[in-house]
């Protein structure tokens, strides 16, 4: 992919020599003879560096640097026949990474392309470095489901299609998102997530796409979406199955265009992005009630990884809490522990509701409950017996359960019909069914 770099320069003569010259040393360039129309390719381009004239007919170009770095913070050259040294340092304040005079050879602009495509690369790098942290946790398993499901992640890494990933509370799908993301050619660009769950309705659009300064009351700035800021990388929208039709509606033209307006512009955005998503829902039944669009479902489905729950895979257990014990234990500075084989065997014997997120916890428990450096069977059994133990609410949460499952069996499954009967509305009885895990 040849690199974009956008050139804004009042002359007109010395604005496509110069085009031409990048065109042959084999970059992607676009023109600008003011502020105003460099800003319009800036968006819709989205150029990998920006050479900049000081003086232009609209805004003097330090200004304009401020506004660029705003907007797509890019490495940008400042250029300019009046240079001085007050010029110079003032553009460097603003955040350019160079400063060339006028009139120069081609070899020093090289240079100086080059360079701020090293800079941007490596700080791609140190970024990518950063968030290596979110593997904290590796991908372990050697059972042939979760083999099955490493090899469906190696082959889709690198096609580029978007991904839904199916599977209860508790089983990996953010780390299966992450690890798509990482092996794919986009790893050395943003991983953006959006927790589907947790931004109120009334605010979603703004947090995806973004507005404008002044587009609502209490906009007193402009703000950039999340979409915007995934550029190039992959989105994550974990449990896509808690947006509203209204919603899905609103993200359905955009996977189908990869195209947004934010709030208050009708500037259209285009941009390049991958979409993973996920659920902990059975997918039919979700479009059978309505919850799920069918072409939305379509649109972010092109392949479909499902994870199996930990009680399907016990021979995954133990190298699992091998892995939590020695992670803990190191993380908090404790003599390193080992489970008896007595120990194993108490922990393979539990179905794990909670999945993987619940055997760190059961595992972290005991390594703080056990004084010896050996685990016995009854540290295990202390830990998972005291979880099985309900209290009086764990009971009335249970006995709600019960009652909403027996409702909606009586109903046949008919949300609206069996909402009324208890007495509450329809998104109180999807948000019910969410909290204790019901699914048809």
């Amino acid at each position: 992919m040849s690199q974009k770099i956008l050139v804004i320069d009042d002359e007109k003569f010395f604005l496509e020599s110069l085009l031409s010259i990048l065109k042959k040393e084999g970059f992607e360039s676009y023109g600008a003879l003011n502020a105003e129309e460099g800003i319009r390719i800036l968006r819709e381009n989205k150029p990998d560096i920006c050479l900049l004239d000081v003086k232009l007919p609209d805004i003097d170009g330090i200004t304009l640097l401020k506004y660029i770095k705003e907007i797509r913070d890019i490495p940008v050259i400042v250029i300019s026949a009046y240079g001085t040294i007050d010029v110079a340092v003032e553009a460097i304040k603003r955040g350019a990474v160079d400063f060339i005079e006028k009139p120069f050879a081609w070899a020093r602009v090289k240079m100086a392309i080059q360079n701020a495509l090293k800079i941007k690369r490596m700080e791609k790098e140190i970024e990518v470095l950063k968030d290596f942290s979110f593997l904290n946790i590796p991908f372990i398993g050697e059972s042939n489901k979760i083999k099955e499901v490493k090899k469906l992640i190696e082959n889709v890494a690198d096609k580029d299609v978007d991904v839904l990933i199916c599977g209860e509370t508790g089983t990996g799908k953010d780390i299966v998102a992450r690890l798509i993301h990482l092996k794919s050619k986009r790893s050395f660009y943003p991983f953006q997530v959006i927790d589907c769950g947790t931004i109120p309705e009334n605010l979603f659009e703004a947090e995806i796409f973004g507005y404008e300064k002044g587009a609502f009351t209490g906009a007193d700035r402009r703000k950039v979406g999340k979409l915007y800021l995934a550029d190039g990388g992959t989105i994550f929208f974990n449990e896509i199955s808690l947006l509203t039709p209204f919603l899905q509606a609103k993200l359905l033209r955009f996977l189908e265009t990869r195209e947004f307006e934010p709030i208050g512009s009708n500037e259209k955005i285009k941009i390049n992005v991958r979409i993973i998503s996920s659920t902990n829902k059975d997918v039919d039944f979700l479009i059978k009630e309505g919850i799920l669009r069918e072409d939305f479902f379509y649109r972010i489905s092109k392949i479909v990884i499902n994870l199996p729950p930990l009680r399907e895979r016990k021979e995954d257990i133990i190298p699992l809490a091998e892995y939590f014990l020695k992670n803990f234990c190191e993380s908090k500075k404790i003599k390193i522990k080992r489970f008896k084989e007595n120990a194993l065997s108490a922990l393979i014997s539990y179905d794990y509701p909670g999945n993987i997120r619940e055997l760190q916890n059961i595992v972290e428990k005991i390594v703080l409950l056990t004084e010896s450096d050996e685990i016995d069977e009854k540290e295990v059994k202390k830990v998972i017996e005291k979880k099985e133990r309900k209290t009086l609410k764990e009971a009335q949460l249970e006995f709600e359960r019960k009652y909403i499952i027996d409702a909606l069996l009586e109903n046949k499954w008919k949300i609206e019909k069996t909402a009324k009967e208890l007495g509450i509305s329809r998104s109180q009885l999807f948000r019910k069914m969410k909290k204790f895990g019901i699914k048809k």
